[in-house]
């Protein structure tokens, strides 16, 4: 058992639940989180195998400074529905800003 025991699609399902902002553990103690990773939720290290997985496999997610309390460490969530409309605003001034694509025009 391991971070590479943590199944990706349901850390993707439980981000899309959570705010722009949220600790390890409210990760980790997710109903869908438990019930998906239920051989592995009784071991002793499994709130770390989440956090490892976070900080090594996941790119739906920054940590956001170095401390951490007894419920884990800060991350900010780019899968949440506030990460979703500032990644969407920054695609329009994008395209307002007249950038061009590189691929030919049709």
């Amino acid at each position: 058992m391991s971070a590479q025991s943590i199944i990706p699609y349901l850390v993707r399902e439980v981000l899309r639940q959570l705010g722009d902002t949220f600790r390890t553990k409210e990760l980790s103690r997710h109903p869908t989180m438990l019930q998906g990773h239920a051989g592995l939720t009784s071991h002793s290290h499994y709130h770390a195998f989440v956090g490892k997985y976070l900080s090594e496999h996941c790119d739906d997610v920054e940590r956001i400074g170095d401390s951490s309390t007894d419920e884990g460490a800060l991350w900010r969530n780019k899968l949440s529905s506030e990460g979703a409309s500032i990644q969407a605003g920054n695609i329009s001034d994008h395209a307002s800003s007249g950038a061009r694509s590189a691929m030919p025009e049709r």
